[in-house]
């Protein structure tokens, strides 16, 4: 029996080395259609081998291949994804029996690597497919003791391309050479340089054990004048890391991202690496003062949220941009993600002493629903300031676009509205503010409800003012197919804004406004709205004063002429006393129609009537200009007391008349004159004991009209 053993122990010992010394010295490339056939029908894309394929086992398993190539994708370009001119490897031989896997030798050639997105999201270096999920819930793998998998003594990686390819986004690019060895210590080192788009970069690190299943893995890279530097301890189950990039604002600048500070971004983090979750912890941005924390949880579960934690502090809001105000910042947020649906529930944000938290739900899809709530105490907005104003005249006009040709003739433009869309969406949004604070107006109580159900628009908005008065309004959608019918309605009562009052400490100094409005149309674009309305607006202002030169600012160019225009006292007085102003505007198919349309100052009266048509968009609107009796001015002060403004809302002219003269586009015509129209309601209303009080009669009638 011992014999018989003895005999079947050598005869297998016999045949094991005659096997090892025919893989020694055996021509092994025959196989290679073998070897192409298996590797093709495992990962699902085909696999070649143009050149020499050499392979020994003794001494040291070694393989030599040269012209190898992976196909790409089937939907992708026709280049192959994975190209390598010539790749060697020399293994251990016994670290392939106990391990680690130890690489005498690893060399490759002139590699080209293919990364490749459709517009569907596919990727090319996605194979074959994924297992069931409750395969892949089932599958685990104990990794408690797992250490470095293989130690590489000595490699070297020459001529690297990498191209990144995606839909509607230019190429990146990868030209790279790397060589890594392992030291006395028995630390990986790391080196390698090359070009990202063609900007130079470099990479050194290190891979070192460090106790039992633990690996320090460090990085430092620099592209072009920016530094990356990282350090992390790798496990099987997480990754703890710590790293920088120094100046943010150099990285900014290869992504065309301005405004960033030139001071160093550091980040932190635990990274959880389990087989039913992907988790970060504790994760930290910290940016001069400036300071972000973030966990963020992502199941591995198709259908479960990631979730998310953030809050982000600074104690001024110049660390992002030097142009805002010295502000402390501060946010939370809660958040829920997930391929249906977006739950933003609590946020907060506070920007000095201005706040705002709420909440927001999202369902995507074909039909896509919004919930928002939203609240604020205050939202104070007197440290934004205004960009400066040019130094002088030459540089405004150097900083002025040039005026090109009006794309269109028309302001309200034919393209039809997506009305359609409305009814594939459903709007739910509710917000509250306290108090709107700004330099010239605080403005209380603000409610803005938003909500559209099937088609059904609803806006409805309603706010104080603390200097006087108050407003309401409404606008309601209804649409149907590519049209839709439109109801505005606002109404506005004895607002004290100051756009245009200078600085005073008498609110009662500051003209009331009062505006009411009802329009009903029905259209599929602006011009088939607005060739449909009809309606009224009545725009009334009390007494109070005006800063002449801030009329200017505070309009546009077109209105800024006309105010000088119709008032002659405008460049030799700062400030003007007006009384009143009243205009009507009624609305019928399209055509609107000015009157009554007085202004009333302490010392000139400006009356005024004409049409805007909204069919065509031509306006005819005349002014006319007298000196109130009493106040030392006479008719022979008055220039141009004539003014008419023509032409289109896209192309408007305004016309000064006293001697035959309009302006128009900057060139002089002559013109046959203006109607009489507006001389005889000057002279009426100069005739009248109080102008004012008829006016302002007249609009009262015609917004009670307005209301029926």
């Amino acid at each position: 029996m011992t014999r018989a053993l003895m005999f079947i122990g050598g005869f297998l010992l016999l045949v094991v080395a005659a096997g090892l010394l025919y893989l020694s010295f055996a021509d092994l490339s025959r196989y290679r259609p073998e070897i192409e056939t298996v590797v093709s029908s495992a990962i699902g894309r085909d696999f070649r081998i143009a050149g020499d394929l050499k392979l020994k086992v003794l001494p040291n398993p070694s393989i030599v291949a040269e012209g190898v190539t992976l196909a790409n994708a089937d939907w992708g370009t026709p280049t192959p994804m994975v190209t390598i001119g010539s790749v060697s490897s020399d293994v251990a031989l016994w670290s392939l029996l106990f391990g680690p896997i130890r690489i005498k030798s690893l060399e490759l050639r002139d590699v080209a690597i293919l990364l490749e997105q459709n517009a569907a999201g596919d990727a090319n270096w996605v194979f074959g497919t994924d297992a069931p999920p409750d395969a892949a819930a089932e599958t685990t793998t104990d990794t408690s003791g797992m250490g470095l998998p293989v130690t590489i003594e000595l490699a070297s990686i020459e001529n690297v391309e990498v191209l990144l390819r995606r839909p509607e986004l230019d190429d990146s690019r990868v030209l790279a050479t790397l060589a890594l060895r392992t030291d006395e210590r028995g630390v990986v080192v790391a080196n390698g340089s090359g070009s990202l788009n063609g900007l130079p970069f470099t990479v050194d690190g290190t891979i070192a054990r460090e106790g039992e299943g633990k690996a320090r893995v460090g990085i430092e890279a620099s592209l072009a004048e920016t530094t990356l530097r990282t350090d992390a301890l790798v496990s099987a189950e997480q990754v703890e890391f710590e790293g920088s990039i120094s100046p943010l604002n150099k990285l900014g600048e290869l992504f065309a991202i301005g405004g960033l500070p030139a001071a160093d971004l550091d980040v932190a983090g635990r990274l959880i690496l389990g087989a039913d979750r992907f988790e970060l912890r504790d994760g930290s941005a910290k940016l001069l003062d400036m300071e972000s924390r973030i966990n963020v949880r992502v199941p591995s579960g198709a259908d479960a949220p990631t979730e998310l934690e953030l809050s982000i502090s600074a104690p001024n809001l110049q660390v992002l941009r030097a142009e805002l105000p010295m502000l402390a910042l501060s946010s939370t947020a809660t958040a829920r993600l997930s391929a249906d649906a977006i739950e933003l529930d609590p946020f907060e944000i506070k920007v000095g002493e201005s706040d705002y938290s709420g909440s927001l739900r999202a369902t995507l899809g074909d039909t896509m629903s919004v919930v928002l709530r939203g609240k604020s105490n205050l939202l104070d907005l007197t440290s934004f300031r205004e960009p400066a104003a040019p130094a002088d005249a030459s540089a405004a006009d150097a900083a002025a676009p040039a005026k090109d040709e009006p794309a269109s003739k028309w302001v309200l433009g034919e393209e039809a509205l997506p009305f359609e869309r409305l009814a594939t969406l459903s709007v739910d949004a509710e917000l509250a503010v306290g108090e709107v604070r700004s330099r010239d107006a605080r403005i209380q109580n603000v409610v803005l409800a938003l909500k559209n159900d099937g088609g059904m628009l609803q806006l409805k908005t309603s706010f104080d003012v603390e200097q006087g008065g108050s407003a309401e309004g409404s606008l309601v959608l209804a649409t149907q197919g590519g049209s839709a019918d439109l109801n505005v309605d606002l109404n506005v009562r004895d607002l004290r804004l100051n756009v245009a009052s200078g600085d005073i400490d008498d609110p009662s100094q500051i003209p009331p406004i009062g505006l009411a409005a009802r329009i009903r149309s029905k259209g599929g674009s602006p011009r088939a709205l607005a060739s449909a309305a009809n309606g009224h607006i009545v725009l009334t202002q009390g007494a109070g004063r005006i800063e002449n030169a801030a009329v200017g600012l505070a309009s546009g160019d077109i209105l800024s002429q006309l105010f000088s225009a119709l008032n002659p006292l405008a460049e030799e007085e700062k400030y003007s006393s007006w009384e009143c102003t009243v205009v009507g505007l009624t609305i019928t198919d399209g055509v609107g129609v000015l009157a009554p349309m007085l202004a009333q100052e302490k010392k000139l009266l400006i009356v005024g009537g004409g049409t805007v048509d909204l069919r065509s968009e031509k306006l005819d609107i005349e002014f006319n200009t007298k000196p109130r009796t009493g106040v030392g001015l006479t008719a022979d002060m008055f220039v141009t007391p004539f003014v008419k403004i023509a032409g289109t809302l896209a192309e408007p002219g305004l016309s000064l008349n006293a001697g035959g003269t309009i302006m128009a586009g900057g060139a002089a015509v002559l013109t046959g004159g203006v109607s009489l129209l507006v001389r005889g309601l000057a002279d009426r209303a100069s005739a009248e004991g109080d102008a004012c009080a008829k006016a302002l009669k007249e609009a009262a009638a015609l917004g009670a009209s307005a209301a029926n």
